[in-house]
C-alpha cells in the first residue's frame, strides 16, 4: 500500500512539472519596468528609457499618437532604452514598455505595459528669413516671427561677441527687448521649444542661418549739426554719425515754422547743402537717423541748429562817428554790432538795437580817434524760450573817422 502511494506522488508530481515546463506563463511573469523616462530629442527623433531590469530580460516598447491607438510592439533586445527616428518634428506622442523572457522557443512570461510617458520631438528652428524687425527706440527692439508648429515657447538669445546669454523667453511669436545701446547693432537668435512634464525639447540651432540683426535708432547727441558754411544763397550742414543707421532725414524750416525743404539721405551721407536759400531770414536745420523696419521708419531724437547768414553792412562817416546800415532778417529780435582798433583785434560790442541802423561814436569807453580806421561786424540774434541764436561771422568792414 506504501509502495503504491509513492508510486501515485511521484507521477504527480512529474505531472505537474512537465504542466509548468509547457505553460511558461503560469509559471513565469516578468516584472513591469520602471522609471520610464525622455532622455534626449531631435526634430525627427526621441530617446527614452527605463530601469534595468536584470538579466535574462528583453523588452518591447509600443507608440501612439493620440494614446489610445497603438501600433504593434517593436523588440528591443535586452538593451534598456531606445530611439525611435522618422517622427514629425515638434509633436507628441505617447510610449509604453513591457518585459519579457525570450527563451530559444518561444516568447513568454510579458510583464503588463507600463503606463503611458508622454514624449516630444524638437520643434524646427526659425530661420532669420522668417524674423522681422518690427519697431525700434533709443534703447529697445521690437522683432516678431513666423510661429513654429509645435513650439510652446520661445528663446530669444542675445549675442555679444563670443557671449550669449538669454534676453527673453516667451510664448508669443513676438518681443520688446530693453537695456540696449542706441545707435548699434544688436545680435538675436529665436529658439523655439517645446515642453511637457518637466522635459523640454529645443531645436537645433545650427540647422539653419538664424542670426538676426537689429538696430536701435539714436536719441543720444551723436547725431548733431555741427558746422554751417553759409553763403549769400547757399549754406551747407554736417553731422557727426552713429555706429550704426538706415539713413537721415534733413528738414529745413524758415523762421515761421513753415517747412522749407525735406531730404531722405541714406546712411552713407554726413554732409548736406541746401541752394537758393534767402539770405536775409533765419532757418532751422534738424538731422535724424532712421531705421527701416517692417513697420516703416523709426526715428530717432532730431538734432538741430538755428542760424542765418548776415548780409554784408553799408558803412560810412558820420560827423565824429561811424554810421552803420543792414537789410533786415526775418526772424530776428534784435541786432548786435562789434567794433575794434584793427581787423584782427579785440571785437568789443558798441551798440544792441532792434534798428536795421546805428552810429557809432565811441570804441569801448573811449571816442572813436579823428583819422583812426576800425573795424566793423553786425550779427543778427533770435531770442526763442529763453535761448539766443546768432547769426553767423561775417568778414569786418572797415572806415575811418573824419580827421
Amino acid at each position: 500500500m506504501k509502495g503504491k502511494r509513492k508510486l501515485f506522488v511521484g507521477i504527480l508530481a512529474s505531472m505537474l512539472i512537465w504542466i509548468l515546463w509547457s505553460v511558461p506563463s503560469l509559471a513565469y511573469t516578468a516584472a513591469t519596468p520602471t522609471g520610464l523616462q525622455q532622455n534626449e530629442s531631435t526634430e525627427n527623433s526621441v530617446k527614452f528609457s527605463w530601469n534595468f531590469g536584470g538579466l535574462n530580460k528583453t523588452y518591447q516598447y509600443r507608440m501612439s499618437a493620440d494614446n489610445k491607438t497603438w501600433g504593434s510592439p517593436v523588440d528591443n533586445s535586452t538593451v534598456c532604452f531606445v530611439t525611435v527616428r522618422g517622427l514629425k518634428a515638434g509633436s507628441l506622442y505617447y510610449v509604453q514598455v513591457r518585459a519579457y523572457e525570450d527563451s530559444s522557443k518561444n516568447k513568454t512570461g510579458y510583464s503588463a505595459w507600463t503606463p503611458s510617458l508622454a514624449v516630444i520631438t524638437a520643434p524646427e528652428g526659425v530661420p532669420a528669413a522668417k524674423v522681422k524687425q518690427t519697431g525700434a527706440a533709443n534703447r529697445s527692439v521690437t522683432l516678431s516671427w513666423t510661429a513654429v508648429s509645435g513650439a510652446t515657447d520661445y528663446d530669444i538669445y542675445y549675442r555679444a561677441g563670443m557671449n550669449e546669454t538669454v534676453a527673453a523667453t516667451t510664448n508669443k511669436t513676438s518681443a520688446v527687448l530693453t537695456g540696449l545701446e542706441p545707435g548699434e547693432r544688436h545680435v538675436y537668435e529665436i529658439v523655439p521649444k517645446k515642453s511637457i512634464d518637466g522635459y523640454t525639447a529645443t531645436a537645433n540651432r545650427i540647422r539653419f542661418d538664424t542670426t538676426f540683426y537689429a538696430k536701435t535708432t539714436s536719441d543720444r547727441q551723436c547725431v548733431n549739426i555741427y558746422r554751417v558754411y553759409p553763403t549769400i544763397n547757399k549754406f551747407s550742414v554736417k553731422w557727426t554719425t552713429p555706429n550704426t543707421c538706415d539713413g537721415y532725414e534733413v528738414l529745413l524750416y524758415n523762421y515761421s515754422g513753415k517747412l522749407v525743404s525735406r531730404k531722405v539721405l541714406s546712411h552713407l551721407y554726413d554732409y548736406e547743402c541746401f541752394n537758393n536759400i534767402k539770405y536775409t531770414s533765419f532757418y532751422v536745420a534738424k538731422v535724424r537717423s532712421f531705421v527701416n523696419t517692417a513697420s516703416g521708419r523709426m526715428y530717432g531724437k532730431a538734432a538741430s541748429v538755428t542760424f542765418a547768414n548776415q548780409i554784408k553792412p553799408s558803412v560810412k562817416t558820420s560827423g565824429k562817428g561811424i554810421k552803420i546800415r543792414w537789410s533786415k532778417v526775418k526772424g530776428a529780435t534784435n541786432y548786435t554790432v562789434y567794433v575794434a582798433a584793427s581787423k584782427k583785434g579785440k571785437y568789443k560790442k558798441a551798440a544792441t538795437t532792434k534798428s536795421t541802423s546805428c552810429t557809432i561814436k565811441k570804441y569801448g569807453k573811449k571816442s572813436l580817434r579823428n583819422g583812426k580806421t576800425y573795424y566793423f561786424y553786425v550779427v543778427s540774434n533770435r531770442k526763442v524760450k529763453g535761448k539766443t541764436y546768432k547769426s553767423s561771422t561775417p568778414d569786418r568792414y572797415p572806415a575811418t573817422v573824419k580827421k
